[in-house]
């Protein structure tokens, strides 16, 4: 029986063993071609599947993390072979439209795609060797009332390295309607940066908040422009500027550079003193190059010009005051053992040496206007040192081989009187406004006085003092005195005919503005020749007839120790007047004492 039920019972057969692996078989084959065409699917087609998912997330979370601003991006494409992120039109606005921001067309290449979609966001591995691409830029601050452009910027997170091309900053509207919007006194900035390149930067760092370090920024062809509207009462409120310090303050604790290049820097300071008017003072500064070495605590710079933005006629016009105009040409600067970090942060400006070689320094007063005297005098040393409330130590101030040019001019669109020193060198010791460290500047200088007498000269001025007092001396070799018709022809109307000083010394003390002391000087032979005012001519009966009484009977022609060894002194008198610079105080004190010994 047994043997009849088990030949009834079913046993499974190789066919049926065969069925479960093909089972098996179809399931995993399935489930591959699905994954392969997912993957082809993300590759080769994102459009649908993953690009409009994307720039959705983007915008919902820009949304939610910046309720005030609305965002539109145009297009969005995800390229996983290409390792990048393309864009289209990205605009941001706020909702009260005071601040909007458009970029043209922009990308980020070089990310890893698969990390950011395993970690679910940018993190610091991913965008390691990123370099993202944007073109015409725009930002706009409408209540500040300016506009930032970038034609295009480049940022490589692999080579430490940002390039912009056609930076620029600028307001909104014109100047007038700048300026009339604001009842308090405000500055108009305009930048133009056609190359800025900065190298070395640890952006990651600079993206988590940390220390950020950089080998150089350069930039070339750079210009700045600023005006100020000086007609306006300057704002009481300093919050503002509180903030904006706040802010630079902490640019400056958050990055550290190594060096700062420019070439071809042109910078202009314009200021207008009525609406709608032309500025009415204003200087150009150039530099051909100039090389910040913050690593090395030093300075070079060549071809430094400092001159008005205006012709002599044009910056005299403007007022019916008498101005003194500057003009500068340094053509080397070199600063040593400057402290950047305390320079920076605004705490004090301290350097080891300055030093300029062959620089030259024009200066023109326009005497035929009347002083201004219900202004402000000129500043002093001692009243500009003590009106900074940082600290200044400069140990040394070297000139080497340079020029002064003082000019006067007497009547519009003439030619002016002048007197130079050339050849000069001037070093200066101890420049500072930090009582502990004594405030006294001992000024050596040595000079060919009209390219013909060497004059030497010792300077004592203090730096911060209550009133302006300096003692200075000097000495002068022998020196033919016609040599001085080119300044006194024009500002004295008269005419050295002859003279030659053998030897001159001189001894000035000033105390609170006043100018006492001696001016000692050995001379022969010395005759003049009044001049017509109006022509400039020494012709003419009554030009000789008073030229003729001046040298018999008022002028010193010679002065030489007499029998008893005595030689006449000039006395030396000036109080300081409204418009008074010190170089013309030095002068014009000097000045009293030659006029004294001569007798005009």
């Amino acid at each position: 029986m047994a043997d009849v039920l088990s030949k009834h019972v079913h046993k499974p057969d190789g066919k049926w063993k065969l069925s479960w692996w093909k089972v098996v078989f179809f399931v995993c084959i399935g489930t591959g071609l699905i994954f392969i065409t997912g993957i082809l699917v993300v590759l080769f087609i994102p459009e649908t599947y993953i690009n409009n998912y994307i720039k959705g997330r983007i915008i919902k979370e820009f949304k939610s993390s910046n309720p005030g601003y609305l965002i539109m991006i145009t297009d969005l494409n995800i390229n996983i072979l290409k390792k990048s992120i393309e864009l289209g039109t990205v605009i941001i606005d706020s909702h009260d439209s005071a601040f909007s921001c458009s970029i043209d067309r922009s990308s980020l290449k070089g990310i890893s795609l698969w990390q950011i979609i395993w970690k679910g966001g940018l993190t610091n591995d991913a965008l390691a060797n990123s370099v993202v691409d944007a073109q015409e830029i725009i930002l706009k601050f409408r209540k500040q009332q300016y506009e930032a452009r970038c034609r295009k910027i480049i940022i490589s997170l692999h080579d430490s390295v940002i390039v912009s091309n056609d930076l620029e900053i600028h307001p909104l509207v014109d100047d007038n309607k700048f300026f009339e919007n604001s009842e308090f006194r405000r500055t108009r900035f305009r930048m133009i940066l056609p190359q800025l390149e900065i190298r070395g930067l640890a952006f990651l760092k600079l993206l988590e908040g940390k220390l950020c370090h950089s080998s150089f920024i350069k930039f070339r062809d750079a210009s700045f422009d600023v005006l100020v509207d000086i007609y306006k009462p300057a704002e009481q409120d300093t919050t503002k500027n509180l903030i904006a310090n706040d802010m630079i303050h902490s640019l400056k604790t958050k990055i550290n550079v190594d060096s700062i290049i420019s070439s071809n820097l042109y910078v202009k300071y314009s200021e207008i003193n009525s609406e709608s008017s032309e500025p009415a003072f204003g200087y150009e500064f150039k530099s051909k190059n100039t090389n910040l070495s913050i690593k090395d605590s030093d300075l070079f710079a060549d071809n430094i010009d400092i001159h008005p933005s205006m012709d002599d006629n044009h910056f005299f016009a403007e007022s019916k005051f008498r101005k003194t105009k500057f003009q500068v040409f340094l053509p080397q600067l070199k600063i040593s053992g400057i402290d950047y970090k305390s320079l920076f942060l605004g705490w004090k400006y301290q350097a080891h040496i300055i030093q300029i070689k062959e620089a030259s320094l024009d200066i023109l007063v326009s005497m035929y206007k009347p002083n201004k005297r219900d202004t402000a005098k000129t500043l002093m040393p001692n009243e500009l040192f003590s009106s900074i409330k940082e600290v200044i130590n400069l140990d040394s101030l070297s000139m080497i081989n340079s020029e002064i040019k003082y000019c006067e001019s007497y009547t519009a669109h003439s030619k002016p009187a002048v007197i130079t020193f050339n050849n000069m060198n001037i070093n200066a010791i101890g420049i500072t406004n930090y009582r502990n460290n004594g405030d006294t500047v001992v000024i050596y200088a040595n000079s060919s006085f009209m390219n013909t007498g060497l004059m030497n000269g010792i300077l004592y001025v203090p730096l911060t003092s209550q009133k302006f007092s300096m003692h200075y001396l000097g000495s002068l070799s022998r020196m033919d005195l016609k040599k001085l018709n080119s300044f006194i022809e024009i500002a004295e109307h008269k005419r050295i005919k002859s003279g030659t000083v053998q030897t001159a010394n001189f001894d000035i003390q000033v105390k609170d503005g006043h100018s006492k002391g001696y001016v000692r000087a050995v001379y022969k032979d010395f005759s003049l020749a009044l001049l017509d005012s109006r022509t400039g001519s020494e012709k003419g009966i009554m030009n000789r007839i008073k030229s003729f009484i001046a040298n018999a009977f008022k002028l010193h022609g010679t002065n030489e120790k007499d029998n008893s060894g005595i030689l006449k002194l000039g006395k030396v008198q000036w109080t300081r007047k409204q418009d008074d610079n010190f170089t013309s105080f030095a002068w014009f004190s000097l000045r009293s004492g030659i006029a004294n010994i001569v007798g005009f």
